[in-house]
């Protein structure tokens, strides 16, 4: 979104500025950048309901959501998205979710989304959360060491040696 208009209906994550410039800012890593600066730390606002923030950093909110429905794509949704847009992920092919927390199942409904043939693994400790992960859509919850049934592609994760994702 380039130029919000006033009264338009946006959300403000982590990321509140950056110069737009660097190698990082060119990349889209502009959370790497050494102007970034932190919605909330850096820069007032975060918990108002109203606050001055940069065009280039607002995204809309389409009406289907309600504030609350949306809330979480502003922080744990914008990790989530972030680390699904690394992996590279293309229609149809698998994809290995390690854990299910804050981000984890705002990437599985997103995959569901976008990605609609596409197989989501769930490995994540308790059965709380794997029931969870089957009932937002997973093709298959288990356990961090359990095998997946299908082989996915490498992580970007450092996992230690003999646990299934880490096998080629």
């Amino acid at each position: 979104m380039t130029s919000p208009r006033v009264g338009d209906r946006v959300g403000v994550a982590w990321i509140g500025s950056a110069d737009g410039r660097c190698k990082f800012c060119r990349e889209g890593n502009e959370n790497l950048c050494v102007a970034f600066q932190a919605t909330g730390r850096d820069l007032n606002g975060g918990y108002a309901e109203l606050m001055i923030a940069r065009a280039e950093f607002v995204h809309p909110i389409p009406e289907v959501f309600s504030d609350v429905e949306a809330l979480p794509s502003s922080c744990a949704g914008a990790v989530g998205y972030r680390s699904l847009r690394l992996t590279g992920l293309r229609d149809g092919e698998a994809l290995g979710l390690t854990g299910f927390g804050a981000s984890g199942h705002l990437v599985l409904k997103m995959v569901r989304h976008r990605y609609p043939n596409s197989r989501v693994y769930v490995f994540a400790r308790s059965e709380g959360e794997r029931a969870f992960a089957r009932e937002l859509g997973a093709a298959w919850a288990g356990e961090a060491t359990d095998e997946p049934p299908e082989r996915l592609a490498p992580s970007s994760t450092r996992l230690p040696p003999g646990n299934p994702l880490s096998r080629r």
